[in-house]
């Protein structure tokens, strides 16, 4: 009668093996928890079922719904969600990537998240390093602090529509940045950080955050 809440977390280790957790909205302890082997597979979607005979339907945070029968599932790709602080004059740039390579042709197949781009003045999502913008250009003056440490968040998951929707905002905000393009057969599997030339950017990571 009633929906209840819950989060699934997967990433990486020190030992780049690949930890599993999920737990209730609203508790940050795990109450399941599983590690796998340094190798494990590639985990790009993800699955919605219930039992034989029976119907559960599911909400999504990032907005829309799925209905299941049945111990038949239904696929999203794999959302991304995560935190991070950042300390910088001007432009930190965030890249979400199919791998730890992003040079020559390879930078095209990234998406580039600017914050304070243009002398800490605007901020954009781009397709690709220095590509097209996918998003509104925003104004966000004095967005970045040269002398204390500004919170930030980036998603990146599927909608109803199965399009790909990338957001960033504020910590404890909504998002001013959103841009949506349709889904690719790359996995974004990696998170890159960068500053502008001849400035020096510091970041403090958080904790991946529950995206159902």
């Amino acid at each position: 009668t009633a929906f209840r809440g819950f989060w699934i977390t997967a990433g990486p280790t020190h030992t780049s093996a690949l930890v599993l957790r999920a737990g209730r909205a609203g508790e940050e302890k795990p109450f399941m928890t599983a590690l796998v082997g340094n190798d494990p597979h590639p985990v790009g979607y993800l699955g919605f079922a219930t039992w034989i005979d029976h119907t559960a339907q599911f909400k999504l945070q990032g907005g829309g719904s799925l209905t299941v029968d049945g111990y038949n599932f239904k696929f999203l790709r794999f959302p991304i969600s995560f935190h991070f602080k950042a300390q910088a004059e001007t432009a930190v740039h965030v890249v979400l990537a199919p791998d730890n390579s992003i040079h020559g042709d390879r930078d095209k197949d990234v998406y580039e998240f600017v914050f304070g781009g243009y002398e800490n003045s605007k901020s954009v999502i781009t397709q690709g390093m220095q590509g097209p913008y996918i998003s509104a250009q925003k104004e966000t003056p004095n967005i970045l602090s040269a002398t204390a440490f500004r919170g930030f968040w980036i998603t990146a998951e599927t909608n109803a529509q199965n399009a790909l929707v990338l957001s960033a905002g504020r910590d404890g905000e909504g998002p001013f940045m959103t841009a949506q393009r349709a889904l690719s057969r790359l996995q974004l599997g990696h998170i890159a950080f960068s500053c502008w030339h001849d400035h020096t950017a510091y970041i403090r990571l958080q904790a991946a955050q529950p995206v159902l």
